[in-house]
């Protein structure tokens, strides 16, 4: 990983940080970020360039990480990043990055496979 996904977050951090949380929002997977994902954490695409899409695989990969209770460090950076500039985005709600996940995170990761 280099700078260049460091100032992609924040080229989209206002974007994200704009994006507002849908109580009926429910969790999937996304299997290039092996990890757990909100629709309402993604803006439309007419708001992001796909290079903005690759670097939240980055941030979702962490996160669900966390909920494993195995921190891949390599991502931290961008979490951090996005966290210090979109601390309203969606995806970081305590609700959505709690180790209680970590069941639904493996039974839909099965149902991939």
């Amino acid at each position: 990983m280099s700078d260049h996904y460091l100032i992609q977050i924040t080229e989209i951090a206002s974007v994200l940080d704009a994006l507002s949380v849908q109580p009926e929002a429910r969790c999937g997977y996304e299997a290039m970020s092996d990890a757990l994902v909100w629709p309402d954490e993604v803006p439309e695409e007419s708001f992001l360039h796909p290079r903005g899409y690759w670097v939240l695989r980055f941030i979702f990969r962490y996160r669900t990480t966390l909920i494993l209770e195995k921190p891949d460090h390599r991502f931290e950076p961008y979490w951090q990043l996005a966290n210090r500039l979109a601390p309203n985005w969606p995806g970081f709600q305590k609700a959505r990055c709690s180790t209680a996940l970590a069941t639904i995170y493996h039974q839909l990761k099965a149902q991939e496979s």
